[in-house]
């Protein structure tokens, strides 16, 4: 469900799932994407999500939990290779609710 990889103080995490919509699984993902933050202290973090085409709601939630953890600690959190269809999602009234890069390389330069 996730793959994620270490580039220096950055660390990737790539979903690996299509949908992100049942609760059961969303909550899965997202404790191990925590685990790693508080386990190892990864503060830098890339969310590629080049596989996902649909998410309910509930992510949106987690990932600002996610950013507010990962900012709350002096990191920073940006999203890559988000679907035009969930890149709307994530634009927010007034500015995108999240940094997005198209690809995961840019994303990577970003910090």
């Amino acid at each position: 469900m996730l793959e994620s990889e270490t580039q220096g103080e950055i660390t990737v995490v790539r979903f690996t799932v299509r949908t992100l919509m049942d609760v059961n699984q969303i909550k899965k993902l997202f404790d191990m994407i925590f685990q790693l933050t508080d386990d190892s202290g990864r503060r830098k973090l890339v969310l590629d999500l080049r596989n996902v085409e649909y998410l309910s709601s509930f992510v949106l939630g987690k990932l600002m939990m996610l950013r507010k953890k990962v900012e709350g600690a002096g990191g920073r959190m940006v999203l890559c290779n988000v679907a035009p269809q969930i890149r709307m999602i994530f634009q927010g009234p007034s500015k995108p609710l999240f940094d997005l890069y198209d690809n995961e390389q840019e994303a990577l330069q970003s910090f």
